[in-house]
């Protein structure tokens, strides 16, 4: 047995699941794990010192070679970690990236702050953009002043189109004779509304009738005041108003909890619908526009393909330049109509 070699060969793979090889007598159990395979292969290769000077020569050099292979299966899972890690810190750039959303023209932002001692003003983008349509309003006013001339200007004519197009809905949805005193009232508003609809179809400014917290006041002052309006005129005989004429009895609790309901709904239809019109044209504009401008930048030919939803976004913008006038309207005109059932019971 002196002269007897042993040569000890292990195959180290990933996809077994026992490989059970005999050395004189020892048997050694295999597992999936690449660093215990290794640390029995340097196990295997001392066992074999006892045969012989050579063998424990051939065990010698397999020791360090198993040993090696440890740590390179150590620095395979150190390399694979390190992977982890780049893998992570791509992420993260990726998560810190540039991404601009289409509702970050929408957000609010302080534009002058000043703070004292026990209080802090602020005046924010919204704020500014509503004082700058009253302004615009004022101006608009002052100059369709034909100052007692025969003859009016293009401005003067202009509002006096919109005074004789507000005056016909008013007599319309109200009547000719109580309508006559709500006029200003809805004169104004429609002003304010288109006024402010208007300035933002204008590039980068913002579009104040966007915001629900805004719709959402107008909406309740106005039923509200419908409301208050319905008690002073009516007393207790404004809730007659819940009840359908002609209601079956056995039907009347029912149908006068579906008109209450539908009584309360006006306060958030009213402003919910003209905040939903121009928050959603003006994300979809910016949406088309971003993705018009990433195909322009990607090469001669795209700029020209490009063309095509560029003249789309133009003609959208001609129909939200429509809507702006439409919702406008539309407020004004259900206005009426909360006013007339105050004053009208049906």
């Amino acid at each position: 047995m002196g002269n007897n070699r042993i040569y000890v060969t292990t195959t180290i793979t990933q996809e077994y699941e026992y490989i059970t090889p005999v050395t004189n007598g020892h048997t050694t159990n295999l597992t999936n794990n690449p660093t215990s395979n290794a640390t029995n292969t340097t196990g295997n290769a001392t066992n074999t010192t006892s045969n012989g000077n050579n063998t424990a020569a051939i065990g010698s050099n397999s020791t360090p070679n198993g040993i090696n292979t440890t740590v390179n299966g150590n620095n395979t899972t150190s390399n694979a970690t390190n992977t982890t890690g780049v893998g992570s810190d791509t992420a993260s750039s990726g998560g810190n990236g540039d991404c601009n959303s289409p509702l970050d023209q929408f957000a609010i932002r302080d534009l002058l702050s000043l703070d004292a001692i026990d209080a802090s003003v602020s005046l924010t983008n919204i704020g500014l953009y509503l004082t700058l349509a009253s302004l615009i309003v004022l101006i608009v006013s002052l100059i369709s002043n034909n100052y007692n001339k025969i003859l009016s200007n293009s401005w003067s004519a202009s509002q006096e189109s919109v005074y004789a197009t507000l005056h016909s809905i008013v007599i319309n949805q109200i009547n000719e004779k109580k309508g006559q005193m709500y006029f200003p009232f809805i004169f104004t508003l429609f002003i304010f509304i288109l006024s402010n609809n208007l300035i933002g179809m204008v590039p980068y400014s913002f579009a104040s009738t966007s915001h629900f917290i805004l719709t959402f006041s107008l909406s309740f002052m106005i039923v509200l005041g419908a409301t208050f309006l319905g008690f002073i005129y009516h007393y207790l005989k404004f809730f007659s108003l819940f009840v359908p004429s002609g209601c079956p009895l056995a039907l009347l609790p029912l149908l006068v909890l579906i008109e209450f309901i539908s009584y309360l709904a006006r306060n958030v239809s009213l402003g919910l619908r003209l905040a939903a019109n121009i928050l959603s044209g003006h994300m979809l504009l910016n949406i088309l526009s971003g993705f018009t401008y990433n195909i322009m930048n990607s090469g001669f030919f795209f700029f020209f393909l490009a063309l095509l939803p560029l003249a789309f976004i133009i003609a959208f913008s001609g129909l939200e330049l429509a809507i702006a006038f439409i919702q406008a309207q539309v407020f004004v005109v259900l206005s009426c109509s909360y006013i007339k059932d105050s004053l009208e019971l049906h």
